[in-house]
């Protein structure tokens, strides 16, 4: 009797084993990929490339409203491509449970205000903003403590930042677009 439940409680955990969906992709490869796609992610931040959605709702007598536009950004998409598989992947046990129920307060917050937002859509679209940002918090917290890494995404953002500059100086001097409007 022991010995069958013993070879049963074996064949149980080899199956739940073979199940689990970390063994059916090396998590390593995954943590390659979601830091790839960061830095990609870094490198596209200021460029801005977005979609406006519904642009009749943006626009308040012939003038285009910033805040009442709803936008998709590639950084977005980015942002979910490096984002989802870390948190799928990644070893997220060491958030203490303090600090865990202060980010759920604060989010918490930003949601209980939605009850007083006249444009609910819009405001759920800036909610989620703020869990982007709570997010991107969580993960560079997490995942910047390697110096290389740091060092490559403060590089990044100086070559975009100055290929930015750039454009804009060239813009400026030709008084008309460089020909770039997938940025």
């Amino acid at each position: 009797d022991k010995v069958k439940r013993q070879k049963y409680e074996k064949s149980n955990n080899q199956i739940e084993h073979k199940m689990s969906i970390s063994s059916m992709f090396h998590v390593k490869q995954f943590k390659y990929f979601y830091e790839i796609v960061f830095i990609i992610w870094v490198f596209t931040i200021p460029f801005q490339t977005r979609i406006l959605f519904n642009p009749a709702n943006a626009y308040i007598e012939d003038y285009f409203s910033y805040h009442q536009a709803f936008f998709l950004y590639l950084t977005d998409i980015l942002f979910l491509g490096f984002f989802v598989p870390w948190i799928i992947f990644a070893n997220n046990k060491s958030l203490n449970s303090r600090l865990f129920l202060k980010i759920l307060a604060y989010l918490s917050l930003i949601f209980i205000t939605l009850f007083h937002v006249k444009q609910l859509d819009l405001g759920l679209f800036q909610a989620l903003k703020w869990v982007e940002m709570i997010g991107l918090m969580i993960f560079a917290w997490k995942n910047l403590n390697q110096d290389w890494l740091r060092d490559l995404i403060l590089g990044i953002l100086f070559i975009s930042g100055v290929f930015q500059a750039f454009v804009a100086i060239l813009q400026f001097h030709m008084q008309r677009s460089v020909g770039l409007s997938f940025l």
